[in-house]
């Protein structure tokens, strides 16, 4: 649009000089009146004609004069606006700074003035369970032991910056989360592994860790609870010498399944203990008890003795140890008594090359002379009860049993007890536990150690 000068300091002409007599002369000369325009009448009517375009021009003039102060104002508006937004900018970056540089000073929360130290420092499991917890998931209860929170302790302070980070999933989506956080604890026992008094201990640990995550529904924590309490005066504990066993074993496998079948959306009211999985579990603790009484007692029979009697004296009870079945074909005696009966001096067989099978003739093995697997020691002595903190001859070996008759290494690992068997072990579920528990090493068990009582 064509922009209209300033008229207001325009006058209007006179019209009456010769510039305009032409002007003049066409208005009179096209009057329409019924008087004749006289030259003075037209020249009135070319000022009010002037005045009235005057008119006009000014009061369009003014109204651009307005639509350009509010375009101005409106161009400052915008400026100030712009020049607000880049300072809020500018405040809120160095906000960011100062805040990133505030998380990365190492902080300390207040403490109260008037309150003293607990009576009770309850021990603080590693942050692995702790994760493990947060996310709803089953967690082994040696984290929660005195044993597994020292050991946990030890080595946050052996491993990484607590601020270093790793990858991991979280709800299908990877994340980075604190690298202790991801981090199982070493030689965490299984629950099954665990005496009594410290599946107790633990368990009220746990829970009070559970209580704190403030994740697990008040509902859930009830009725773990009281699935503890029922098992702590469950009648099993007093009626077997494995009670104990069982019902650790019994409580272990009901929980792990407990929280699996919530995920799965089939959970169940863990309070109600089922009889028939509790009498499942027990024989299975009973039968693996009575496998590990007579694979020590094996190891009896076949020790080298000093005298005739005392080797038949194992050989019986092992013999009345094993199932019918495996005595009958074992045995290579026509009748077995527990009563000495006398016997005529034999020739003693030629040694033979070792093999699988069990030899009861006097003097005779079929495999190298079996020693103790805590000790190594070939003397009579009961190897099934051998806890002698050192070897046989007074040195110090690579295993002794723990406080809950387990073997186990000086860095607190379980070894496999069959390893240490004539035997031998050929399972490769546990090969890390493979360890001879005399010398240490990894390729052979107490019975091939070169640091072995020898005849």
């Amino acid at each position: 649009m064509q922009r209209i000068q300033d008229p207001t300091r325009e006058t209007c002409p006179s019209y009456d000089g010769q510039d305009y007599a032409v002007v003049r002369a066409a208005l009179i000369a096209h009057h329409a009146g019924p008087e004749a325009l006289t030259n003075k009448a037209a020249i009135e009517m070319l000022q009010a004609l002037w005045k009235e375009t005057h008119g006009n021009r000014v009061q369009l003039w003014e109204a651009q004069v307005l639509a350009d102060q509010a375009q101005e104002q409106e161009q400052i508006r915008r400026e100030q606006e712009d020049e607000e937004q880049q300072q809020s900018n500018k405040e809120k970056e160095q906000e960011e700074r100062r805040k990133e540089s505030d998380r990365k000073k190492p902080k300390i929360n207040p403490f109260d003035m008037n309150q003293g130290i607990g009576d009770f420092v309850v021990p603080l499991p590693a942050a692995f369970a702790i994760g493990k917890l947060d996310r709803l998931e089953y967690i082994e209860l040696d984290y929660f032991t005195p044993k597994g929170c020292k050991e946990a302790q030890a080595e946050s302070q052996l491993n990484s910056n607590p601020d270093t980070y790793g990858l991991t999933h979280v709800d299908k989506v990877v994340a980075f989360q604190a690298i202790l956080a991801l981090k199982p604890s070493k030689n965490i026992r299984s629950d099954e592994e665990l005496n009594w008094e410290e599946t107790v201990m633990a368990k009220n640990s746990m829970i009070h860790f559970m209580s704190k995550s403030k994740l697990w529904p008040v509902a859930h924590i009830a009725c773990l609870a009281e699935f503890y309490v029922l098992l702590e005066t469950h009648p099993l504990q007093y009626q077997s010498e494995f009670g104990n066993k069982i019902i650790i074993t019994y409580a272990s496998t009901a929980r792990r399944e407990w929280i699996e079948a919530m995920k799965r959306e089939e959970g169940f009211n863990l309070t109600l203990i089922n009889p028939t999985l509790m009498a499942s579990i027990a024989e299975t603790v009973k039968d693996a008890a009575r496998k590990e009484e007579i694979a020590q007692i094996r190891i009896a029979a076949n020790t080298p003795t000093t005298t005739g009697s005392a080797h038949r004296s194992s050989r019986k009870c092992l013999q009345c140890y094993l199932p019918s079945q495996e005595r009958e074909s074992r045995s290579p005696l026509p009748s077995h008594r527990h009563r000495e009966s006398p016997r005529k001096k034999a020739k003693q067989p030629s040694p033979r090359k070792p093999s699988g099978d069990l030899s009861f003739q006097s003097g005779t093995v079929s495999h190298p002379p079996g020693v103790c697997a805590v000790c190594l020691g070939c003397f009579k002595h009961n190897f099934s009860r051998c806890n002698a903190p050192l070897l046989w001859d007074g040195q110090k070996g690579a295993a002794s049993k723990n406080n809950n008759g387990r073997l186990a290494n000086s860095k607190g690992l379980i070894l496999c007890f069959d390893w240490q068997l004539p035997n031998g072990c050929t399972s490769s579920s546990h090969k890390e536990k493979h360890i001879c528990s005399g010398c240490g090493k990894g390729d052979h068990g107490a019975q091939m150690c070169p640091r072995r009582q020898k005849n």
